[in-house]
């Protein structure tokens, strides 16, 4: 091999190297989802540790509409899935890890009821993807605590329900026993 071919190889294989530790340092470190609903519009907003690299597809074709978010070197940390939204535009959030030798890539998947424009922007080590809002309906509930609160309303209402079953049956036994005096 010819010493000018040799260095060649070298300077790629440094450069290679080099980038690879570069990557390793610039890790986006997802740790939040959260989406917020203002008048018109519908903003999920994800929270790295660095600014996102990022690329954004709209699958309409097969199934219902999605939007998948692919983030680059990013990794998610304690973030929750699937983010139920069911909110008429938006169904549910999801995430997706993909880690090889190579790449590692986090991917977000939105999926959506209708199909709605959207836009994505990074702010600082914010990513935020606004959807149009204007066939939302009232959000179901999606947090613990709105969960929590339900599961405790349904319970009162079956208690409610037994009370009363219990009252008519009550009312029963007492008319059949004024009847069998009479």
């Amino acid at each position: 091999m010819r010493p000018g071919l040799v260095m060649g190889w070298v300077v790629i294989a440094l450069s290679i190297g080099i980038s690879a530790h570069a990557d390793e340092q610039t890790l986006n470190e997802v740790t939040a989802i959260t989406v917020q609903e203002g008048a018109q519009t519908t903003k999920i907003v994800v929270t790295g540790s660095t600014a996102p690299n990022f690329s954004v597809t709209k699958l309409t074709d097969t199934g219902p509409p999605r939007l998948f978010i692919d983030l680059s070197n990013a990794e998610f940390r304690n973030v929750p899935s699937p983010i139920e939204v069911e909110n008429g535009v938006i169904s549910m959030i999801t995430i997706q890890q993909r880690t090889d030798k190579l790449v590692r890539i986090g991917r977000i998947i939105v999926g959506l009821e209708v199909d709605a424009p959207y836009t994505a922007k990074a702010r600082g080590n914010l990513l935020e993807i606004v959807i149009d809002g204007s066939q939302r309906k009232q959000r179901i509930a999606r947090t613990g605590q709105d969960v929590a609160a339900l599961a405790a309303a349904r319970a009162r209402a079956e208690a409610a329900e037994a009370r009363a079953k219990e009252a008519e049956n009550q009312a029963k036994k007492s008319a059949k026993a004024a009847d069998a005096r009479v």
